[in-house]
Order: C-alpha cells, then sequence, then structure tokens
C-alpha cells in the first residue's frame, strides 16, 4: 500500500513540475542578454569574428577545409578497406559453415521412412493388427 502512496506522489510531482515548466517557460536565445530585472530590456551580443573561440565562427580558411576534406578520404578509404576484411572474414566463416554442415550430413541422403503413399488398404491393414 505504501508503494501505491509513493508512486502517485511521484506521478503528482512529475506532473505538477511539467505545470511550472509550461507557466513559467525559460526561452534560451544564444547571445540574448537582459539587462536590468526591472527594465526586461533584451540586447543581443554581437559576435567577434576574429577570435578563435567564439561559439560563431563564419569565417573558414579555404587550407583548413582542403586538409579537413583530405583527412576525410584518408579516414573513409581506410574504413572500406577495414570493411573489405571483415567481409572477407564473414566470407570464409560461411563457407567454413557450410562445409562443416555437409561433413555431418554425409553426401548420401538419410533413409527415411514412412513417407510412402496412404491408402485405405494400409489404413484398413494397420488397424486390424
Amino acid at each position: 500500500m505504501t508503494l501505491i502512496y509513493v508512486l502517485i506522489l511521484l506521478f503528482v510531482l512529475l506532473i505538477g513540475f511539467q505545470t511550472y515548466l509550461a507557466i513559467n517557460p525559460k526561452k534560451i536565445i544564444e547571445g540574448l542578454t537582459t539587462e536590468g530585472e526591472e527594465e526586461q530590456t533584451n540586447t543581443t551580443q554581437s559576435y567577434n569574428v576574429s577570435e578563435p573561440n567564439s561559439s560563431v565562427n563564419i569565417e573558414s580558411d579555404e587550407g583548413t577545409n582542403e586538409e579537413m576534406s583530405n583527412d576525410i578520404k584518408k579516414k573513409f578509404n581506410d574504413m572500406q578497406l577495414e570493411i573489405d576484411a571483415i567481409q572477407t572474414q564473414v566470407n570464409s566463416l560461411v563457407q567454413q559453415q557450410a562445409d562443416y554442415a555437409q561433413e555431418l550430413a554425409g553426401s548420401t541422403p538419410a533413409d527415411i521412412t514412412g513417407t510412402d503413399e496412404e491408402t485405405v488398404e494400409n489404413v484398413e491393414a494397420s488397424i486390424n493388427k
């Protein structure tokens, strides 16, 4: 019974917290600051593009882009080589599994009985025995 009360309390708290968030939303906009608690005037910060630690850096160096492109191509080629090696291993395992299954089964099919066509005479004969 205590567990039920704890669960009810938990859900009431969750619903209350969601209601609080819906009533008092905090809208976060990057670079937006509020000047003074009474005035509530909002201004945006200007970004310093020349600063390398700026959160928005629009300018880019062509050399850097070229290096990044070459790095990405090299990583892609390395990944492709690894994928090919893994595919070769998988193909080898599949072939080994097929060979082992053939070894277990043998070259002659198993002798299976009881697959003859049933006739009325066969059924009556098996009943009358």
